[in-house]
């Protein structure tokens, strides 16, 4: 699951520096910590999560590849919504209260800063 989470954090801040928006590459530079804690949590919790993941970044490459920008776009966007969905089911698991043993993380103290 490392190697897995380094390698899906590697992909964001690649497509963030492949779009040329700077604020866009230097908000993923800035959340990667946060990212990874959050992959790395999702993973061990649910290790399905690693296969079903992969798919979803599969359709962003191949539309960034053939320089497909609504393909890339809509893929993007269905990507954003499927971790946003995941987050909300494990933050929701977890009591959206930290790690178990008294610790806010990091995680959820964002989005208890949300609500």
């Amino acid at each position: 699951p490392e190697a897995y989470s380094a390698a899906a954090i590697d992909f964001h801040l690649a497509v963030g520096r492949g779009a040329h928006n700077t604020v866009l590459s230097y908000f993923l530079e800035g959340l990667q910590h946060v990212l990874r804690d959050w992959v790395s949590n999702t993973y061990a919790a649910h290790p399905e999560e690693t296969v079903r993941e992969p798919d979803e970044h599969v359709p962003i490459y191949e539309a960034i590849r053939a320089r497909d920008a609504a393909r890339a776009r809509h893929a993007m966007a269905a990507h954003v919504d499927e971790a946003g969905a995941r987050l909300r089911r494990m933050l929701t698991e977890a009591g959206g209260a930290g790690d178990g043993e008294g610790r806010t993380t990091r995680l959820a103290w964002a989005w208890r800063a949300g609500e």
